[in-house]
C-alpha cells in the first residue's frame, strides 16, 4: 500500500509540473471559457480574453496586431457564452466572431462588448500597414476620397460634389463620445472635406442617443453636479460647428436617469443651460407632429429659464401638416432629421422645407446599416428626385467615409 501511494504521489507530482510549464491555449472557437492573461486589455475586461486569427492561420491572443491591406482578420474574443457586440467606425456587428478585409481605414481601436455583462468590454488596436491605391481582380481602382474614376460600369464621382451639385449647402453631423466611430477626429475630416460645418448634433453617449435610451458616456460622472460640469467642457471639446445641438432627439430628456424629464425636469434643463455654457444652442425633440410632446418638453426648459432654438425631426410623409402645426404654435424650428421611403418624394421634401431648414438624414445610404430611407439608387448609385429636385437646404452624411472604405460609389 506504501508503494502505491508513493507511485501516485509522484505522478500527480509530474502532471502539476507539465501543467504549469506548458499552460493550455484553447481554440476560441471550442465551447471552453479561456480567462484572461493579457494584462494591456483596458477597460473593465475581467474574465473577457481578445483572440484573433490572420489570413486564416492560427489563433493568437492579444489585444494589438499589425494587419497588411487586403489581409484577412478574423477576431474571436472568449468567453464563448453569452451575447457580444462590436463597435468600429467601419462596422457594428451583434456576434461573437467577425472576420473583415483589412482596408486602409481598419485601423485604430475595435471595441467587443460581452452584452450579457454590464460594462464589459475589449479593446482591440489594430495597425494597418500599406494603405494606398489598390487594383481589384475585377480592375477597378480604389482611390482616396474626393478623387472621380472610371470602371466598366461608368463614372464615380465623390459624394459630396454631387450633392453640392444639387444645391444641397449644409453639412450636419453626429458626434458620439466614444473615440473611434463619429468621434471629432471623424468629424474634422468630413468638415474638411464639405468645407464647413452648420449643425453638430452632440449624443453625450458612446454611441446611439435616441427617444429611448440616452445612456450616460463610460468614465463619466453620474451625479448631477458633476454631469453639468462634465457636459459643459465636453461641448467646448467637440468639432466646431455654426450651430451645436445639445443632446439627440431628447424627448425625455439625456443622461438618463439624472437628467431624464419626465423624473428630474429641473435636472434636465439645468442639464441642457450647462450644454449652452459649452456653447451649444439648440434641442432637437423627434415627432415634429407631436405638438403636445413639444409644448411640454420646451416647456420645461423655458420655465426653468433656458432659451434655445428648437429642433424636429420627421420620417412620415403623411404628418407634415401636424409638423407645421406645431410649427405654428411655438414659432421657428430646424427641421435636423428627415427622410422617407426611397423614390420621387420631391413634394415632400419642399413641404417640410416650409418648416424651417431641413437636413436629410444619410440620403447616401443605398441599404447602407440596413436603412431603409436613403435616397441613393444601390444599382445606378445615383441620387432620386428627393434630393435632386427636392434639394433638402442640408444633409448628414457621418456615414460617408466607412462607405467609401467599403467601396460604395456614387453618380450623377
Amino acid at each position: 500500500m506504501k508503494k502505491l501511494l508513493l507511485v501516485l504521489t509522484i505522478v500527480l507530482s509530474l502532471f502539476v509540473i507539465f501543467n504549469c510549464a506548458n499552460p493550455v491555449v484553447n481554440d476560441p472557437s471550442s465551447n471552453d471559457t479561456i480567462q484572461s492573461q493579457d494584462s494591456t486589455i483596458t477597460g473593465d475586461s475581467t474574465g473577457l480574453t481578445s483572440y484573433y486569427q490572420i489570413n486564416g492561420g492560427s489563433w493568437q491572443q492579444g489585444t494589438s496586431v499589425t494587419v497588411s491591406v487586403g489581409n484577412t482578420l478574423k477576431f474571436g474574443p472568449n468567453p464563448t457564452t453569452g451575447t457580444w457586440s462590436w463597435w468600429h467606425s467601419t462596422m457594428q456587428a451583434t456576434t461573437r466572431e467577425i472576420t473583415i478585409t483589412v482596408a486602409s481605414n481598419s485601423g485604430g481601436i475595435w471595441y467587443a462588448t460581452h452584452t450579457s455583462e454590464s460594462n464589459k468590454w475589449l479593446e482591440i488596436n489594430v495597425t494597418v500597414s500599406g494603405s494606398g491605391t489598390t487594383t481589384t481582380a475585377s480592375g477597378t481602382t480604389t482611390t482616396a476620397a474626393g478623387s472621380t474614376t472610371t470602371t466598366a460600369s461608368g463614372s464615380y464621382a465623390d459624394c459630396i460634389a454631387i450633392l453640392k451639385s444639387y444645391g444641397i449647402s449644409n453639412l450636419r453631423l453626429r458626434n458620439w463620445t466614444k473615440s473611434g466611430w463619429c468621434d471629432t477626429s471623424h468629424n474634422n475630416t468630413l468638415k474638411s472635406r464639405w468645407g464647413s460645418l452648420a449643425l453638430l448634433s452632440v449624443h453625450f453617449s458612446d454611441s446611439w442617443a435616441d427617444p429611448g435610451k440616452q445612456t450616460i458616456p463610460s468614465g463619466w460622472p453620474t451625479d448631477y453636479a458633476g454631469l453639468k460640469s462634465k457636459v459643459t467642457s465636453y461641448m467646448q471639446s467637440t468639432c466646431s460647428a455654426s450651430v451645436k445641438q445639445i443632446g439627440n432627439e431628447t424627448n425625455d430628456g439625456m443622461l438618463w436617469p439624472v437628467g431624464k424629464a419626465s423624473t428630474n425636469p429641473s435636472q434636465y434643463a439645468g442639464l441642457v443651460a450647462a450644454g449652452k455654457s459649452g456653447g451649444g444652442s439648440l434641442v432637437h425633440v423627434s415627432n415634429g407632429w407631436d405638438t403636445g410632446l413639444h409644448s411640454w418638453n420646451f416647456g420645461i426648459l423655458s420655465s426653468n429659464g433656458v432659451s434655445v432654438s428648437r429642433g424636429m425631426s420627421i420620417y412620415d410623409t403623411s404628418k407634415v401638416s401636424a409638423a407645421v402645426a406645431t410649427k405654428n404654435k411655438l414659432g421657428s424650428y430646424t427641421v435636423c432629421e428627415v427622410g422617407c421611403a426611397r423614390g420621387s418624394q420631391a413634394s415632400y421634401i419642399s413641404s417640410v422645407k416650409a418648416i424651417g431648414t431641413t437636413y436629410y438624414w444619410e440620403p447616401q445610404g443605398q441599404g447602407y446599416q440596413g436603412y431603409t430611407m436613403d435616397q441613393c439608387d444601390p444599382n445606378t448609385k445615383k441620387f432620386t428626385a428627393t434630393i435632386t429636385s427636392g434639394k433638402p437646404n442640408g444633409v448628414d452624411i457621418t456615414w460617408l467615409p466607412e462607405m467609401e472604405s467599403a467601396g460604395y460609389k456614387f453618380s450623377y
